[in-house]
């Protein structure tokens, strides 16, 4: 089995506002911005990310409303482990327990020792997992906001799938610092700049939907 040369673990609960765009170019004007509403644009920075999804054949860690991510970064040495539980979604509001490990890219997050958590969370609902078929890449610009007593990092996301004509566009608020009641006043500052509805589910579950069509 592989080791991993370090192992940093983080645990939380994500609370992200999750908005998608009716224009794609509507995240080339938030982009630009200095200010969205009471928020000030202290820092930006662009990635490209690539997201593997883990899971067993029956897709029981999916039932279970949890899922198991492994993301490279471009120019990166180590990637994310991710275990994300089942979600509240309120007015467009995401809450979810999200756990990250922390290692080097060039391993297979199933053979790591000792096991990380994310692996040992998503066994519980099944012993039996590994890679997936979904494939999304990210070309992510991200604004980190300051207000209002809070700080949030938005994330614009242009999602596409290797080998497919898949396209997607997503804006996330998550929260950093402060109350999340900021984010319905940061969804009103962005409403402004461009028409956008709640989303209802996230990249991972429409990713899905556009592979396994009902």
């Amino acid at each position: 089995m592989a080791r991993a040369a370090k192992l940093i673990s983080t645990e939380n609960y994500e609370v992200e506002l999750k908005l998608q765009p009716h224009e794609a170019e509507m995240l080339d004007r938030v982009w630009v911005l200095d200010r969205v509403g009471s928020f000030d644009v202290i820092s930006r920075r662009r990635l490209r990310l690539e997201n593997r999804y883990y899971d067993s054949r029956d897709f029981a860690l999916d039932r279970a409303g949890g899922n198991l991510r492994w993301r490279t970064i471009e120019g990166a040495a180590d990637a994310e482990l991710t275990y994300k539980g089942p979600s509240e979604v309120h007015g467009g509001v995401f809450r979810r327990l999200e756990i990250t490990a922390l290692l080097p890219r060039d391993v297979d997050p199933l053979m790591v020792e000792p096991i990380p958590e994310p692996v040992a969370l998503a066994r519980r609902a099944t012993t039996d997992l590994g890679p997936t078929k979904l494939v999304l890449e990210n070309d992510r610009r991200s604004m980190r906001l300051s207000g209002r007593d809070a700080i949030v990092e938005l994330d614009l996301d242009i999602t596409t799938m290797p080998g497919t004509d898949y396209l997607d566009f997503e804006i996330e608020g998550e929260m950093v610092e402060g109350d999340a009641e900021v984010l319905s006043e940061l969804e009103t500052a962005l409403a402004s700049v461009g028409a956008v509805t709640r989303s209802i589910k996230g990249k991972r579950a429409r990713g899905w939907a556009f592979l396994k069509p009902s």
